[in-house]
């Protein structure tokens, strides 16, 4: 008796190792999970693996439904039901046989399909991905967004808010598990509505909920609004947990002006390897827009916003790049639109985290960006509340404004309603210029078109005056000494935190109003971080 339960033991043994070994001769892929996530448009299914695999699809004899077939897969599902119903998916289903997984998907209506498979990336296996779109859905969408940009109103402003990552892409991840993607989305969603609120702006979001839209597709979203501008929302991590702070980025055609800067580009433009875009059309969306970017003049309106954000922001939190950077970011190459990537803090840090999980921190942060982009938009270098705060000298007396010359207003246009001081005195008609986000080139000048060697500061005003010797400067025609005047110096200086125009120009030992003149600005403008100033400096003939 006791052999009989030797040999009925062995036999159950040698079954045990023949099962594994019978799935292993179809094949060593496993189906590790299915999930799904929903936009308004589309459904993303996500299947992960523990190898890449190939895949058929079935005859579709019914168009509200795909199937697909895996070969070479062992015995085990994660699950063999997945309920959806979010309006384009009813229900996925998983069944085994003979080494082969059969993937049933039954759809609410008919819906296209792209099927591809995404390597294994940081934690990420390989991962079968099948997005199903409905056009109808998409092209009301689209319609949607055209019909907001025809229907803006003289003076109105639409401003485009993208919280970066979402679905697969969680973004950076904390040491206690908080992702970026859910954080942004909280603070782009507040942020919209206060932008919203303000008069003369609407603002929109890329992206309303967790899923994944593509770098390229953001921008394409910007431009069917007709965004006047763009705000990518994000949230930093470092290798070490005392980083802390906010920066801004801007777009630079040479790459990231640092390290650091070049870490940020190369983690934010790795979204799309993450969250799921083929390759070939990461590279398409990487360059698609790079020809129509060179023809704009963009950049210089970039920097500016960003070094009014970076003053702000820094008068309540820390900041961790007190300048704006640059960084080739796919995100911001939307055509025509002034455009800014926000870092608003480590996620890295516990102490960061939390505060950036507040309601107080989200709150004033919301509140100081918005406030920021509202003053921007309408001209004004800072809120009143804020010039008040600073000290900014009383306004002028009438004695004192008929002595004034005729200044040149800040660069970007005035909302509707709001009219520029007319110059107490006419002295000669002048014909106004077209709204633009740039200054008005100086008399006798032009703006040249960027080009891709170009410094930070694209747009400089180029003389359409006698040929200059190599390697010289190119200076306006206004900046050029008159007969008599002895020779000229044209220098640039970059302004600096905290820097004003009296201060610039007690440096270089020139009145202020010069200064002024030279660079078409008011004596009581306030100067951003990061603007580029010219200096034209004449010596007097002995």
């Amino acid at each position: 008796m006791q052999r009989h339960m030797q040999r009925a033991a062995c036999i159950m043994a040698l079954c045990l190792v023949c099962v594994p070994a019978a799935f292993a001769a179809a094949g060593q892929n496993r189906l590790t999970d299915i999930r799904y996530w929903t936009s308004p448009t589309f459904t993303r299914l996500v299947f992960d693996l523990k190898s890449e695999a190939t895949w058929e699809t079935g005859e579709q004899k019914d168009s509200n439904r795909l199937v697909l077939e895996l070969d070479g897969f062992d015995g085990f599902l994660p699950r063999e039901m997945l309920s959806v119903n979010d309006g384009i998916v009813k229900k996925v289903r998983a069944l085994h046989s003979s080494g082969k997984i059969r993937i049933l998907i039954e759809l609410e209506k008919p819906a296209e399909h792209k099927i591809f498979i995404l390597k294994k990336i940081d934690e990420k296996p390989p991962r079968l991905v099948i997005d199903l779109t409905r056009t109808d859905l998409e092209q009301a969408a689209r319609g949607e967004r055209q019909k907001t940009a025809r229907q803006k109103k003289k003076g109105d402003y639409i401003v485009v808010i993208d919280p970066g990552h979402g679905g697969e892409d969680p973004g950076a991840v904390s040491p206690t598990g908080t992702y970026e993607k859910d954080l942004v989305l909280a603070i782009g969603r507040q942020l919209a509505a206060q932008l919203g609120a303000t008069p003369g702006v609407k603002a929109y979001l890329t992206r309303r909920g967790d899923y994944f839209i593509p770098l390229g597709k953001r921008v394409e979203i910007a431009k069917e609004y007709g965004a006047d501008l763009f705000l990518s929302i994000h949230v930093n991590a470092g290798f070490s947990t005392k980083a802390a702070g906010s920066s801004v980025y801007c777009l630079s055609f040479k790459g990231a002006s640092n390290n650091v800067a070049r870490v940020a580009e190369a983690r934010e433009n790795a979204s799309d390897s993450i969250g799921g875009v083929p390759l070939e059309q990461q590279k398409s969306n990487l360059n698609v827009i790079l020809c129509d970017l060179v023809q704009t003049h963009t950049i210089n309106s970039s920097v500016q916003l960003a070094g009014l954000l970076l003053g702000e922001l820094g008068k309540f939190n820390k900041l961790y790049l007190a300048s704006p950077q640059e960084a080739n970011f796919a995100v911001l190459r939307a055509p025509d639109t002034p455009s800014v990537l926000i870092e608003t803090d480590f996620i890295s840090s516990p102490d960061r985290e939390k505060m950036l999980k507040s309601r107080e921190f989200q709150n004033r942060f919301v509140k100081t960006v918005a406030e920021t982009v509202s003053c921007y938009l309408a001209g004004k270098p800072q809120s009143p509340a804020a010039q008040t705060a600073q000290g900014a000298p009383p306004p002028a007396s009438p004695q004192q404004e008929e002595k004034k010359e005729p200044a040149q207003q800040a660069p970007l246009p005035h909302k509707a309603g709001r009219q520029a001081e007319p110059p107490a005195e006419k002295k000669s008609p002048v014909a106004k210029p077209a709204p633009s986000f740039l200054p008005q080139a100086p008399e006798g000048g032009k703006y040249r078109i960027v080009k891709k060697s170009d410094t930070e500061y694209a747009l400089e005003p180029v003389e359409q005056a006698p040929q200059q010797p190599a390697g010289q400067p190119v200076v306006p025609a206004a900046a050029l000494p008159k007969p008599g005047h002895g020779a000229t110096t044209v220098r640039y200086h970059v302004v600096k935190k905290n820097e004003g125009l009296s201060s610039i120009a007690r440096q270089y030992g020139l009145p202020l109003q010069e200064l002024c003149q030279q660079n078409n600005l008011s004596p009581d403008t306030k100067v951003a971080a990061g603007i580029k100033l010219k200096i034209v400096q004449r010596k007097s003939p002995p």
